[in-house]
Protein backbone atom coordinates (compact mmCIF):
# COMPACT_ATOMS: atom_id res chain seq x y z
CA UNK A 1 0.00 0.00 0.00
CA UNK A 2 1.04 3.15 -1.32
CA UNK A 3 1.04 6.72 0.50
CA UNK A 4 1.02 9.74 -1.56
CA UNK A 5 2.92 12.21 0.49
CA UNK A 6 2.09 16.51 0.35
CA UNK A 7 4.73 19.03 1.49
CA UNK A 8 2.90 19.20 4.90
CA UNK A 9 3.00 15.38 5.59
CA UNK A 10 6.77 15.51 4.91
CA UNK A 11 7.22 18.45 6.81
CA UNK A 12 5.47 16.95 9.54
CA UNK A 13 7.74 13.52 9.24
CA UNK A 14 10.91 15.56 9.16
CA UNK A 15 10.09 18.54 11.52
CA UNK A 16 12.83 17.04 14.24
CA UNK A 17 15.88 16.56 11.70
CA UNK A 18 15.69 19.59 9.32
CA UNK A 19 13.98 23.49 9.70
CA UNK A 20 10.84 24.19 7.91
CA UNK A 21 12.98 26.18 4.47
CA UNK A 22 14.98 22.88 4.48
CA UNK A 23 12.16 20.31 4.34
CA UNK A 24 10.85 22.37 1.36
CA UNK A 25 13.99 22.33 -0.33
CA UNK A 26 14.76 18.62 0.11
CA UNK A 27 10.93 18.04 -0.48
CA UNK A 28 10.91 19.61 -3.55
CA UNK A 29 14.24 18.49 -5.10
CA UNK A 30 13.20 14.62 -4.18
CA UNK A 31 9.27 15.05 -6.13
CA UNK A 32 11.66 16.45 -9.03
CA UNK A 33 13.98 13.69 -9.09
CA UNK A 34 11.59 11.23 -8.84
CA UNK A 35 7.49 11.61 -8.03
CA UNK A 36 7.44 7.87 -7.08
CA UNK A 37 10.41 7.67 -4.39
CA UNK A 38 9.52 5.89 -1.82
CA UNK A 39 10.07 7.66 1.64
CA UNK A 40 12.57 6.32 4.08
CA UNK A 41 12.78 9.25 6.92
CA UNK A 42 16.24 8.24 8.01
CA UNK A 43 17.84 7.01 4.26
CA UNK A 44 16.18 10.95 3.70
CA UNK A 45 18.34 11.98 7.23
CA UNK A 46 21.13 10.45 6.15
CA UNK A 47 21.47 11.51 3.14
CA UNK A 48 21.12 14.92 3.34
CA UNK A 49 22.44 17.73 5.66
CA UNK A 50 21.50 21.47 6.65
CA UNK A 51 24.38 23.38 7.20
CA UNK A 52 25.59 27.45 7.59
CA UNK A 53 28.35 28.70 5.53
CA UNK A 54 30.48 28.73 8.92
CA UNK A 55 29.43 25.11 9.72
CA UNK A 56 30.60 23.61 5.96
CA UNK A 57 34.12 25.90 6.10
CA UNK A 58 35.25 24.38 9.62
CA UNK A 59 33.52 20.83 8.78
CA UNK A 60 34.71 20.41 4.86
CA UNK A 61 36.17 23.39 2.97
CA UNK A 62 38.95 23.77 5.72
CA UNK A 63 40.33 20.62 5.56
CA UNK A 64 40.51 20.56 1.46
CA UNK A 65 41.51 24.14 0.32
CA UNK A 66 45.14 25.30 0.85
CA UNK A 67 46.31 28.03 2.93
CA UNK A 68 45.97 31.09 0.20
CA UNK A 69 42.48 30.16 -0.35
CA UNK A 70 42.19 29.61 3.24
CA UNK A 71 43.47 33.03 4.16
CA UNK A 72 41.11 34.44 1.25
CA UNK A 73 37.96 32.84 2.30
CA UNK A 74 39.20 34.62 5.88
CA UNK A 75 39.43 37.87 4.88
CA UNK A 76 36.43 38.19 2.81
CA UNK A 77 32.95 39.66 3.28
CA UNK A 78 30.10 37.47 4.62
CA UNK A 79 28.02 37.13 1.00
CA UNK A 80 31.58 36.23 -0.57
CA UNK A 81 32.40 33.73 1.86
CA UNK A 82 28.75 32.42 1.20
CA UNK A 83 30.11 32.12 -2.68
CA UNK A 84 33.06 30.53 -2.11
CA UNK A 85 31.24 27.40 -0.03
CA UNK A 86 28.24 27.75 -2.34
CA UNK A 87 30.77 27.06 -5.39
CA UNK A 88 32.59 24.12 -3.48
CA UNK A 89 29.27 22.66 -2.91
CA UNK A 90 28.72 22.87 -6.49
CA UNK A 91 31.84 21.03 -7.16
CA UNK A 92 31.64 18.31 -4.30
CA UNK A 93 28.28 17.40 -4.27
CA UNK A 94 24.34 17.84 -5.27
CA UNK A 95 23.67 21.41 -3.65
CA UNK A 96 19.57 21.37 -3.41
CA UNK A 97 18.93 24.71 -2.17
CA UNK A 98 19.53 28.00 0.02
CA UNK A 99 18.07 29.69 2.29
CA UNK A 100 18.94 32.88 4.89
CA UNK A 101 18.49 32.61 8.39
CA UNK A 102 20.10 35.03 10.94
CA UNK A 103 22.19 37.01 7.83
CA UNK A 104 23.76 33.59 7.41
CA UNK A 105 23.15 31.25 4.07
CA UNK A 106 22.25 27.80 5.02
CA UNK A 107 23.11 25.12 2.22
CA UNK A 108 20.90 22.31 1.99
CA UNK A 109 23.12 19.29 -0.10
CA UNK A 110 23.99 15.20 -0.27
CA UNK A 111 26.21 14.20 1.97
CA UNK A 112 29.66 13.52 0.92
Amino acid sequence: MRKTMSIYDFRDEMEDDFSYEACEIIFDALEDLDEDLEFDRVAIRCEYNESTTSEIFEDYAKHTWGEDFIQEYENAEQDEKDDMIEAFLENETWLLGTFEEDSERVFIYQAF
